[in-house]
């Protein structure tokens, strides 16, 4: 066996990935298919402000991928609309999830989702945290 072929187990691109998080953002949110904002479906003041921007995050990229948005890029001015936050909030959190790696700086004050790295903290804070709300509700 080359090394070629033994190093392609380690390769990742987004079609390997957005089916998963598709499944799990599915449970969370949905996409407003006239403005591309996230519609959510559980209570949105359960949610941490890093949880809203990830969730924008992602909804900006799925819009951006469904062409119902031009652009898959995210501004703290956007994030700050879409959830009634302060812009130095947004900001501060996308900072935050930029170290993390589940946001990429674009240009200044401009940023997109990192597909892997949100699929991550979907999988291992986001979703168990939500798993929880909705155990709450139905007992």
């Amino acid at each position: 066996m080359s090394n070629k072929k033994f190093l392609e187990a380690m390769l990742v691109d987004e079609s390997s990935i957005l089916p998963k998080i598709v499944e799990v953002a599915g449970k969370i949110f949905k996409i407003d298919k006239a403005t591309g904002e996230p519609v959510f479906l559980i209570p949105k003041n359960k949610l941490s402000h890093k949880d809203l921007i990830v969730i924008g995050l992602l909804s900006k990229y799925m819009s951006n991928q469904l062409e119902i948005l031009d652009s898959a890029s995210v501004t703290p001015a956007e994030l700050g609309k879409w959830f009634k936050l302060k812009k130095m909030i947004a900001g501060a959190r996308l900072n935050d999830l930029k170290t993390h790696g589940v946001a990429k700086l674009i240009k200044w004050g401009e940023y997109r989702v990192s597909l892997p790295d949100a699929l991550r903290y979907l999988e291992e804070e986001l979703a168990p945290r939500i798993e929880n709300i909705k155990n709450k509700r139905s007992k």
